[in-house]
C-alpha cells in the first residue's frame, strides 16, 4: 500500500526539529520502500506491505519514539484515501485563493455524531467547517490568524476526544498528488 504518514507537532516552533533526510532514513531502516518527504512539517509517503492503517501507525509512532527518544503522534492515510479527501472538498465553490484559509485537519478516527455537533455549533462568523469520514474541513476568511481563531488544533482534539494533525489545502492536495504517482 502506497502510504501518507502525518507527524503531529514536529518543526512547529523550533521544538522537536527533525531534519527530512534524517526523518526518510529512518523510515528506510524499518523496511518502508519508496519514502519521500514532502516539506518539514512531517509529512512522509512510503510504501508498506500492510494495507492496515491502524498496524502502521502503531509501527510508525514505535519506530520514532525509538529513533527520536520522544512520542510523535502519526496519523496514516493512504494514497486512495487521500485521493478522497480531496475530491469530496466540500469548499470548492468557496475557496478562492488569498481570499480564504484552508486547513484539513486528519483525525484518528470518524468522531461520533455529538462530538461534531459541539465543533460545528462553536463556529463563528468568517469560518465554516465540514466534517468527512476521518477529517474535519476548515475555511476560514483571509483575515483571521492563528492568534485570534478560536480554534487550535489542541482545542479541537479535546472537544473531538482523539488526535489529529492539520495540513493546509495546498500541502493536502500536493500529498494526494504525490501519493498517486
Amino acid at each position: 500500500m502506497r502510504a501518507i504518514a502525518l507527524l503531529r507537532g514536529i518543526n512547529v516552533g523550533g521544538h522537536k526539529i527533525i531534519p527530512m533526510a534524517k526523518l526518510k532514513t529512518i523510515f528506510e531502516s524499518v523496511g518502508f520502500k519508496n519514502v519521500v518527504t514532502f516539506i518539514q512539517s512531517g509529512n512522509v509517503l512510503f510504501n508498506a506491505a500492510t494495507n492496515n492503517s491502524e498496524t502502521l501507525r502503531i509501527k510508525v509512532e514505535k519506530m520514532l519514539t525509538d529513533a527520536l527518544g520522544y512520542d510523535v503522534p502519526t496519523i496514516i492515510r493512504s494514497a486512495d484515501e487521500m485521493k478522497k479527501v480531496v475530491s469530496k472538498n466540500p469548499f470548492a465553490d468557496e475557496h478562492v485563493e488569498k481570499k480564504t484559509k484552508y486547513y484539513v485537519m486528519f483525525l484518528e478516527k470518524k468522531p461520533m455524531r455529538s462530538e461534531q455537533e459541539t465543533v460545528l455549533a462553536m463556529q463563528v462568523k468568517g469560518m465554516a467547517f465540514r466534517f468527512g469520514t476521518c477529517e474535519l474541513y476548515c475555511l476560514f476568511d483571509a483575515k483571521f490568524s492563528g492568534n485570534d481563531s478560536p480554534f487550535s488544533n489542541v482545542k479541537l482534539e479535546k472537544l473531538l476526544n482523539q488526535k489529529g494533525t492539520t495540513r493546509n489545502w495546498a500541502t493536502t492536495t500536493k500529498l494526494a498528488e504525490l501519493a498517486a504517482i
